[in-house]
């Protein structure tokens, strides 16, 4: 299954918040948005409780990131 993650990163700091999401063996997909401070990421995993606790607090966690927060 997958899950989108919307990113939402800090003013002029999306290329860098992609940089380090490349970091991450779950995202699947990394998509730019058309709002210049908005990423998609999208994670395969069987277990939405395990996106929420360890994908996306880890993404919340990143300097240049503001928010994150699943959408399915």
């Amino acid at each position: 299954m997958v899950f989108d993650v919307l990113i939402s990163c800090k003013e002029g700091k999306r290329n860098q918040a992609i940089e380090r999401l490349k970091e991450f063996r779950d995202i699947k997909n990394i998509q730019e948005r058309k709002n210049q401070n908005e990423v998609l990421a999208q994670v395969d995993s069987n277990d939405p409780s395990y996106v929420k606790t360890n994908v996306v607090d880890r993404i919340r966690a990143i300097e240049v990131i503001s928010d994150a927060s699943m959408q399915n």
